[in-house]
């Protein structure tokens, strides 16, 4: 005899789900936190293509910007094209880094 669970949909504000985010306990606080880690990446994956324009590095320090160029599984190959010299960018000077999906940041132009 197959048992069918029937899944109850519950519409909450943002305000409600912080007050519920506040209640957890550390173990289901963690769980939430990596879900909630994972689809923020799955989402930056199906916006970050190859070509697309990005920057990291530290919030409040150094960003380099650069261009996709290829995809990995968590990470992704980025061009930096940001190398300065006193100033002035050096034509045909690129570095290449291996970033995060996390630590990427879409670049409108």
């Amino acid at each position: 005899m197959t048992q069918k669970t029937q899944v109850e949909t519950v519409s909450l504000t943002e305000i409600d789900l912080l007050t519920k985010v506040v209640q957890l306990d550390l173990p289901t606080l963690d769980k939430l936190i990596k879900i909630a880690s994972e689809r923020r990446d799955g989402l930056k994956r199906t916006f970050l293509k190859v070509g697309a324009k990005v920057s990291f590095g530290r919030p409040n320090g150094k960003k380099h910007f650069g261009t996709i160029e290829k995809i990995n599984i968590s990470k992704a190959v980025v061009n930096v094209h940001n190398v300065f010299n006193e100033g002035e960018i050096k034509v045909g000077n690129f570095r290449k880094y291996i970033v995060p999906f996390s630590m990427l940041e879409l670049q409108s132009n």
